[in-house]
């Protein structure tokens, strides 16, 4: 926050998965006073059979994370941003929800809250509580719960899956404050390797990296 001006959580649209073509944004009317955050396995643990009968663990996925955000559309005039409940909540859904005709499937997300929070995704499910009307029943206050699943693009996901590495792929998420070569002491026991996970994971810098970024840490050369 800036000069004490209230940021607002933004959801911007695309038509690409690797985020580009825009496609517009919805901006909330009203941040949620918290969200939660779990973790949706991609796959159970496999094993494989080593020679004398013995198993060992093989890559798997890294989990998904689910994001869920309960907010409030508001018409009643104590809040500014709304003038109408229900076109408010059929743009959301147009946006986020339903199939985009260009690319016959939803649009692929990237929800914002000022530099310190990012979080690419898709829309799993928008649930929508009625709660105050017009005299007509025209509502004119709803409370909505968004779960959105973490989307994670074609490229990285290849790398991710990669069972050629006899080694288990390592993913961080950023935190505020991290930055590469901390990281990378962490996952290998050395700062050094920072150079090459940069170049593995085509960053363009080491120091200032954006929270809830996924930094993947392959197996080292060592040549």
């Amino acid at each position: 926050m800036e000069s004490g001006k209230r940021v607002k959580i933004v959801i911007d649209a695309y038509e690409k998965p690797d985020f580009t073509s825009s496609v517009g944004s919805y901006e909330f009317q009203i941040n949620p006073e918290k969200y939660e955050k779990s973790a949706m396995p991609t796959a159970k643990k496999n094993t494989q059979v080593l020679s004398g009968g013995e198993s060992a663990p093989t890559n798997k996925p890294a989990d998904i994370e689910i994001l869920k955000i309960v907010f409030y559309v508001d018409a009643t005039g104590v809040v500014p941003g709304c003038d109408d409940v229900e076109a408010n909540i059929k743009s959301l859904r147009k946006l986020c929800l339903e199939t985009n005709g260009n690319i016959h499937r939803a649009n692929y997300l990237k929800l914002r809250w000022s530099a310190n929070f990012m979080f690419p995704c898709l829309m799993k499910e928008l649930k929508v509580d009625f709660q105050i009307f017009k005299p007509d029943g025209t509502p004119v206050r709803a409370k909505l719960e968004a779960v959105f699943e973490e989307f994670i693009d074609p490229a990285t996901k290849a790398k991710l899956n990669n069972k050629s590495s006899p080694d288990m792929t390592h993913v961080k998420t950023v935190v505020d404050g991290d930055n590469l070569p901390q990281l990378c002491y962490q996952v290998y026991g050395d700062p050094k390797y920072y150079i090459q996970v940069a170049a593995y994971n085509k960053l363009s810098s080491v120091t200032q990296l954006t929270p809830n970024q996924k930094i993947i840490f392959p197996r080292l050369s060592h040549d």
